[in-house]
């Protein structure tokens, strides 16, 4: 995970990424990481590893969870709107948007999917679990 987010800057240190977080990140816990001793580190982590590299919190998820964002997500309207979602600071705020996302993907849910090799790939209905 970790190797896969310093490739944003090759020339980061360790010890300057513990700096440059904030005090999100301990020596110990970089050097965990980079050991392997610790492969599945805390949000909290990974939101600190992304601040001491300097990079945004999706493109380290993605890395932290094998993938790679893709080209263009920093600029596209998706991260806009997972970045102002994140600065909400209420919880009711929160789960106000929480719902209608959810009601958004029983949309997007509902439509045809791409064709793969030929085949449509099954429409998938979704049950609002909503109370």
């Amino acid at each position: 995970m970790f190797e896969a987010s310093t490739q944003c800057d090759p020339t980061t240190s360790y010890r300057e990424l513990v700096r440059r977080s904030g005090g999100g990140l301990s020596s110990s816990t970089v050097a965990d990481i980079l050991k392997g001793k610790n492969a599945n580190p805390t949000i909290n982590i990974v939101r600190a590893i992304a601040k001491g590299l300097g990079e945004s919190e999706s493109v380290v998820f993605a890395a932290a969870c094998g993938r790679e964002a893709p080209e263009g997500w920093t600029e596209s309207r998706f991260f806009e709107l997972y970045e102002a979602y994140e600065s909400l600071q209420e919880e009711r705020h929160k789960k106000r948007v929480a719902e209608d996302i959810e009601d958004l993907l029983t949309i997007i849910h509902a439509f045809p999917k791409k064709k793969t090799d030929g085949h449509e790939i099954a429409t998938v209905r979704r049950i609002n679990q909503r109370s």
